[in-house]
């Protein structure tokens, strides 16, 4: 795992999170990371070096890893909430938001996200070294948000989910709404599942991939 990221021009989010990770690496060593890791290719699919999108698998696991993933199995303490207590650099960030969004709009130094779980609407403003290319209003991913005071900005490793599977996406979530049974966690999880499955066949309509093998099945 390369734990450098963002390469030779990092966001400060990037910064924060690989001065967390080598931290973590420094006290405890790599053998938590490489289990965490085969925990979550078991949950959120296994990807490989020669996939196009490893890199941003990395980084989604790398955030994962270090935002949501208990230490050890005694406490429910991450290594950012780790990083909170012992404040051992003077980076201000506070806290995360990891769920599925839609985007709203985009302007050259900020977007209008909605969180497509809590419903609520956000701003995320751009980074130095971050460029809002590449994507459009309307399209739904996956990924954290950083929270430092009323500023917000985007980690990297973002899953972009189909146009295609959209509806389905919203159906799914106005159903969980209802039925309160599987949580956010095993959702996201089965989502980019999901959106590896399509990477992988690229020949067929996304929204076959996405409904073929039902998502509220697949959390079973």
């Amino acid at each position: 795992i390369d734990i450098f990221v963002g390469g030779d021009q990092q966001t400060p989010t990037d910064s924060f999170i690989e001065n967390l990770i080598q931290a973590f690496v420094g006290k405890y060593g790599t053998k938590p990371i490489i289990d965490a890791k085969e925990d979550f290719f078991r949950h959120g699919g296994k990807i490989f070096a020669e996939d196009d999108n490893y890199h941003q698998r990395i980084y989604y696991f790398l955030n994962h890893f270090i935002f949501e993933r208990p230490i050890d199995t005694f406490t429910r303490t991450t290594p950012f909430l780790e990083h909170l207590e012992s404040k051992r650099d003077s980076s201000d960030i506070e806290g995360f938001t990891h769920s599925l969004f839609k985007i709203l709009k985009i302007r050259p130094d900020h977007l209008y996200l909605k969180d497509l779980f809590s419903e609520k609407k956000l701003r995320v403003d751009r980074q130095e070294f971050e460029v809002f290319e590449g994507i459009s209003k309307g399209d739904h991913f996956q990924g954290i948000l950083l929270h430092r005071g009323v500023v917000t900005n985007l980690s990297r490793g973002l899953i972009f989910h189909p146009a295609r599977s959209h509806k389905i996406i919203v159906n799914l979530l106005k159903h969980e709404r209802k039925i309160q049974r599987f949580g956010k966690d095993k959702i996201l999880f089965a989502l980019a599942r999901q959106q590896l499955k399509h990477i992988r066949l690229k020949h067929v309509d996304p929204k076959i991939v996405y409904q073929e093998n039902p998502l509220h099945s697949a959390l079973l």
